[in-house]
């Protein structure tokens, strides 16, 4: 079975492929200007082929320290204007970008880091921003800060951070998206509950487990927070539903969604609409509908099993 591509090695083949820039030529615009230990800066060392192929092109994901790379603003500014020149329209450079997701996301999974959140992010925050300009922009910033990271999480947080979003898209949500069992968190305590998502009774994601705190675990679309379920439907929130521990018990909270929550008790086939905001008990055998589009079974783990609510 052929090697699975990592994420530096999907983005210059993105580049190279559908915008005919080699690995030098992509590498000058990327790389730091700042002087490594031997005096010369990662963009003048990218000049030796060989030394980009087995440094950066095959480096071992998130290994690159941050001080290889251009600040992402500027490299991104520079990549989209030499594609420009090259004569590639806004919407060719998006469109591109774009039909990569999958590759990207399933590199990003092989080695162990949440591809669901990259194709969250490349539907909410690139696909759903209106400016064709900023989509361009973004949308090359988003795949190079992931790829050079290894990280979707810090490279959504560090857009979020640079580039400004309407609620009307904050308000949007992923195109569709596949379970990816890389994205699975393991853990080893007996405390932990389950979540299992479901689809006309058919299991098509999870299980994902949740460690009880009072923190406890996020589901939405762009949860960055540790632990977080990213495995969702079209009309779920960003951050849609908080699930925690408090005083032996766990409970669902709604944090403000767009589409709303309902709780479906399956021991009675009752229905609570936990919309509102205010902490709904959970149990083993409960289902939870985000939205339309997204439902989760609440399973039990060996603890609570030796007190089972049903």
């Amino acid at each position: 079975m052929p090697r699975r591509q990592t994420p530096l090695e999907v983005m210059f083949s993105l580049f190279k492929t559908s915008f005919t820039l080699s690995h030098r030529a992509f590498a000058e615009l990327l790389l730091s200007d700042l002087p490594l230990t031997n005096g010369q800066p990662t963009a003048q060392m990218a000049q030796d082929t060989s030394w980009l192929s087995r440094t950066i092109v095959h480096s071992q994901p998130g290994s690159l320290e941050d001080r290889y790379f251009a600040d992402w603003s500027c490299a991104s500014n520079q990549i989209l204007h030499k594609l420009r020149e090259k004569g590639y329209s806004n919407a060719d450079i998006y469109t591109m970008i774009a039909a990569a997701t999958d590759t990207m996301a399933q590199a990003l999974g092989a080695c162990g880091r949440n591809g669901l959140l990259y194709r969250n992010a490349a539907s909410r925050l690139v696909s759903s921003q209106p400016d064709k300009d900023d989509r361009a922009l973004i949308s090359i910033t988003l795949v190079v800060s992931t790829a050079c990271w290894c990280d979707p999480a810090r490279a959504i947080a560090y857009i979020r951070d640079r580039f400004e979003f309407t609620e009307n898209v904050r308000s949007f949500t992923p195109s569709s998206i596949s379970f990816c069992p890389c994205d699975l968190k393991q853990t080893g305590t007996e405390r932990a509950i389950g979540l299992i998502r479901i689809d006309n009774e058919l299991v098509v994601g999870g299980p994902y487990v949740i460690e009880p705190s009072a923190m406890g675990s996020i589901i939405g679309a762009l949860a960055l927070e540790d632990g977080a379920v990213t495995d969702v439907g079209l009309d779920v929130s960003a951050k849609h539903l908080r699930i925690f521990a408090e005083n032996n018990a766990w409970y669902a909270q709604d944090l403000g969604s767009t589409n709303g929550t309902h709780l479906i008790r399956t021991a009675d086939n009752s229905e609570l609409d936990i919309s509102s905001g205010a902490p709904a008990q959970l149990y083993p055998g409960d289902i939870l509908r985000l939205g339309l589009s997204t439902s989760f079974a609440v399973v039990a783990t060996a603890a609570i099993l030796a007190n089972p609510h049903h």
